[in-house]
């Protein structure tokens, strides 16, 4: 038995062991030298050289590694996430800060003398280390305490945000970091200021200049191609609708508008069960989050408004919005015989819609 030891470049090491008895040898190989073998074997572990250069290696996996979004990375990707039609103006941001577990840190202070109050402000937080989870608050300091504008304190991993109003009875807001785990949990935080456009919507229309008290089965008009049906003035529903097979509920209760709605644009199920007013607790189940109104997050089209028990005789009420302008939304929905069901409009303030028992919404 011999050894022959190649070395490859450095770093790396190749051990290649052999057996060479001639009394063994295949026929065709009995006429071959052993120096020719040995030179034809070095030739080929040469020729592959290449392809375990560690220096390529290594440039090759950096190219296909996933690499860590910058602040500036986080911009673009925010603003095209969800087809958020906002404009964000940078207003500062930190890089490189490292916190550790069960550790406070002021990251910002928001002079609001300085700041427009009538802005909507969204933070945005990039944890890069792998895995660590750091919890994201706007707060201000009033009367003597610390009071929470907003939060997320999610699993979310890597990235959070929130947005949030600036207080007119607190003179500074902070944006603060909570770490939650880990140590020397490395981030980046950036603030921008949203300019929403004037309107957003998705596409509403009535059919009917009679938007109060059409017979049963009439339609007020449609949310995209969705239908909106007049339940009549029993507010009671015998029967059940459905699309492609799938129950949408009892036609034509506020559930089942929703139901078909989310089912018919967005192609998901949800609220099978559920009366009204549960739906804000349960949004989970179906893959959605709850924001409560007044919160840290704006309504948008397509969002969910959810009435607590204290509405619809005791079963709460869900309708769709359709259309958000800087300080209105506009919604429709059913089972409201006397109501405007297509094009019922609420004021808004911020991120607070100004009518009563309403939870919040859900997306």
């Amino acid at each position: 038995m011999k050894t022959l030891i190649v070395h490859p470049p450095p770093k790396a090491k190749l051990t290649i062991t052999f057996f060479y008895h001639l009394q063994k040898q295949p026929t065709f190989m009995k006429s071959v030298p052993k120096i020719i073998v040995c030179a034809l074997l070095f030739g080929a572990l040469s020729g592959c050289q290449k392809n375990v250069d560690p220096a390529q290696n290594e440039d090759t996996a950096a190219s296909t590694k996933e690499k860590p979004l910058t602040v500036e990375d986080m911009i673009a990707e925010a603003s095209a996430k969800n087809g958020r039609a906002t404009a964000e103006t940078l207003i500062n941001k930190v890089s490189n800060r490292t916190i550790n577990k069960n550790a406070w840190m002021d990251v910002m202070v928001m002079g609001n003398s300085s700041f427009d109050r009538s802005a909507t402000y969204l933070a945005r937080l990039y944890v890069y280390t792998s895995g660590a989870q750091v919890d994201l608050y706007a707060s201000d300091f009033v009367g003597g305490g610390w009071r929470v504008l907003t939060q997320n304190t999610s699993n979310q991993f890597p990235q959070k945000e929130i947005t949030f109003l600036l207080r007119a009875d607190a003179p500074q807001t902070y944006i603060k970091v909570f770490g939650r785990t880990g140590n020397n949990v490395r981030f980046d935080l950036a603030l921008y200021k949203i300019s929403a456009p004037a309107v957003e919507k998705i596409n509403w229309s009535a059919s009917n200049s009679n938007q109060t008290n059409l017979p049963y089965g009439s339609i007020y008009g449609y949310i995209g191609t969705t239908a909106v049906y007049s339940n009549g003035p029993k507010y009671t529903s015998s029967s059940r609708n459905s699309v492609n097979g799938y129950d949408t509920g009892l036609a034509y209760q506020c559930v089942e508008l929703v139901r078909r709605f989310y089912y018919q644009y967005y192609g998901k199920q949800m609220g099978a069960g559920y009366n009204a007013k549960d739906f804000f607790a349960n949004a989970y189940r179906w893959g959605m989050t709850a924001y409560a109104n007044g919160g840290g997050m704006a309504p948008k089209p397509g969002d969910i408004l959810c009435f607590n028990g204290n509405a619809g005789g005791g079963a709460g009420h869900v309708a769709p919005i359709v259309e958000v302008g800087a300080d209105y939304v506009i919604i429709v929905q059913q089972n409201v015989y006397g109501d405007t069901h297509v094009g019922k409009k609420y004021s808004r303030t911020g991120n607070t819609i100004n009518v009563a028992n309403l939870q919040g919404w859900i997306r």
